[in-house]
């Protein structure tokens, strides 16, 4: 055989032998797509406590014998339907393709572990009675509506992933149940303001549609009708933008505003300063049977608890005599 003709067919059969060796090596498995929590579903009603860790804060929300209540805020009571859509979201996340697996790629999609400094990834963590995890995600950076990168905490492999989770957040009040007491002015009969020495100026009326009338103010002068509406919406603007336990020295010498109706709601709101913000304390009751039922719903709900509200709503609550008076261009 000539020399070329060997050459030939070392080349052939190392190519040949080469395939076969290849071929012998099984390929390199993709990561299956599917539900990132297989079991989760079926254990839903197992869920005992949340946890969302990012920005260097922590928030734990905990289901008890009353519900669920948030441990960074004393245990005042959660926003239970945040709760269960985040369960449920969890449940039904969806992997849809495969990403990295290299950390120093993390950041890019934002599945680096959340307590890692300057990280703007967040994770949840579901855990069961026995405070064993049933699921914990790494959330990333969104990729359009209802998508987003993750990482299943503990894992290297990242997602893309199919999940109705929006924008959890680490914040506690964030998680908190802020439906405060609201009555909207058309059902207000009178508010009263009663300053700590005593002086006192509000708005009344005899019956739904009528104007309001400004009482307390100096024989003669007139009141603000500016000041006459926003007094009158006071109880509708509510907005609890803080809580804590209630700190009966707080409100030892507290302005009092009480709001009627014309059913005979009775709520009794005081308002305290600290640390420059305004802080009220609700009680709620009724006088006769057609508002008893609201007003049982709301006290057992608020009493024991102080809230920070707005700074205007502050204001509104703590009117004094003089600023129910008119100013020139409004007489």
């Amino acid at each position: 055989m000539r020399r070329s003709s060997l050459i030939a067919l070392a080349v052939v059969t190392a190519g040949t032998v080469a395939a076969a060796i290849w071929s012998s090596v099984p390929p390199v498995a993709e990561p299956a797509a599917g539900l990132l929590f297989p079991g989760l579903g079926s254990r839903i009603n197992d869920v005992a406590r949340l946890e969302v860790v990012g920005s260097g804060t922590t928030v734990t929300v905990a289901r008890g014998p009353s519900g669920w209540t948030v441990e960074q805020k004393e245990g005042y009571p959660a926003d239970a339907d945040a709760v269960k859509r985040t369960v449920v979201a969890l449940a039904e996340a969806t992997a849809v393709e495969p990403r990295t697996t290299q950390s120093d790629q993390y950041p890019r999609i934002g599945v680096e572990d959340p307590q890692t400094p300057g990280a703007a990834s967040t994770q949840v963590t579901l855990r069961g009675g026995d405070g064993a995890p049933l699921a914990a995600l790494i959330l990333g950076k969104s990729a359009g509506e209802a998508t987003l990168y993750a990482r299943k905490a503990g894992e290297a492999q990242s997602w893309l992933v199919k999940a109705r989770l929006g924008a959890l957040d680490a914040d506690p009040l964030r998680w908190i149940d802020r439906a405060p007491p609201r009555i909207p002015a058309d059902r207000v009969s009178s508010v009263a303001i009663r300053q700590p020495d005593g002086g006192q100026a509000g708005i009344r009326r005899d019956a739904p549609g009528q104007p309001f009338a400004a009482f307390g103010l100096p024989d003669g002068a007139e009141a603000n009708p500016s000041v006459v509406e926003e007094t009158a919406a006071v109880a509708a603007m509510l907005g609890l933008e803080d809580v804590a336990r209630l700190d009966p020295a707080l409100f030892s010498n507290a302005v009092v505003t009480t709001v009627r109706t014309f059913d005979g709601l009775l709520l009794t709101v005081r308002t305290a300063r600290r640390d420059g913000q305004a802080w009220i304390a609700l009680d709620a009751a009724a006088e006769g049977e057609a508002a008893a039922a609201q007003a049982k719903d709301w006290q057992t709900r608020h009493a024991g608890w102080q809230y920070r509200v707005f700074e205007a709503v502050g204001r509104d609550l703590t009117r004094t005599p003089a600023d129910f008076l008119a100013t020139e261009g409004a007489k």
